[in-house]
């Protein structure tokens, strides 16, 4: 699996936290998936800023709730993925996280549960599918 590299990017320290998301529903096992700000036609992993004074793990459990209104749990850590959004670098560290609950989502974007595969498939970019199976792989060894 190949994540792109953080080096040279505000120094490999995270400026973001995310989460990879799931839950049990029926017995299935779904991921979450969550319409991007910027562009609502793509399907990405939630995640923003950590704040001044926030450690990243509060950040990635904040940034999920308010994305999506699901309260979550960290399991275990993922993977830095680093990017660029219009000319600024963006180094997010990503949790392997379980949902606990639901309630109403602070942001008004459109969020998804959905299958493993169907994840991957939906998701709009290789880091976000890339992820997904990283959290496959790792959940399983829990």
């Amino acid at each position: 699996m190949t994540v792109p590299s953080d080096r040279n990017m505000k120094g490999g320290r995270p400026t973001h936290a995310g989460g990879v998301v799931y839950r049990w529903k029926g017995g299935q096992l779904e991921y979450l998936l969550v319409q991007a700000k910027r562009t609502p036609q793509k399907w990405v992993l939630p995640k923003g800023h950590i704040e001044p004074g926030e450690r990243m793990q509060e950040s990635a459990v904040r940034e999920v709730r308010e994305e999506t209104g699901v309260e979550a749990r960290i399991k275990s850590e993922l993977s830095k993925v680093s990017f660029f959004v219009e000319g600024e670098a963006i180094c997010v560290q990503f949790y392997l996280m379980e949902a606990v609950e639901e309630a109403k989502p602070i942001d008004e974007r459109e969020h998804e549960w959905l299958p493993p595969d169907e994840a991957v498939r939906r998701a709009s970019h290789k880091e976000t599918q890339d992820l997904l199976r990283l959290a496959e792989q790792k959940r399983g060894a829990l």
